[in-house]
């Protein structure tokens, strides 16, 4: 799973997002699930970036021409999902 962001949004200076990329949609939950129970998250992440979030919001979207470049994404359809927060 490949994250880009915090990106802040224009029009709110209290919303920001990141789009988080997979290569498959097949792939999408286990990768999701190899993050969200490892150690760096559970660790170190969760307690500073959840105290943050007073909304959660996912949005998926398909990339099928490779408009999103990820640095070592195989070739074909890729999905990405934006969470805004």
């Amino acid at each position: 799973m490949k994250i880009l962001g915090p990106f802040p949004s224009i029009e709110d200076p209290d919303v920001f997002f990141f789009m988080r990329g997979f290569p498959d949609l097949a792939s999408r939950e286990p990768m999701k699930a190899k993050f969200y129970e490892g150690e760096l998250w559970k660790r170190e992440l969760e307690k500073l970036l959840m105290p943050l979030l007073e909304k959660y919001e996912a949005v998926l979207v398909e990339d099928p021409c490779g408009l999103i470049h990820w640095s070592d994404s195989r070739s074909g359809t890729h999905y990405v999902q934006t969470t805004i927060g």
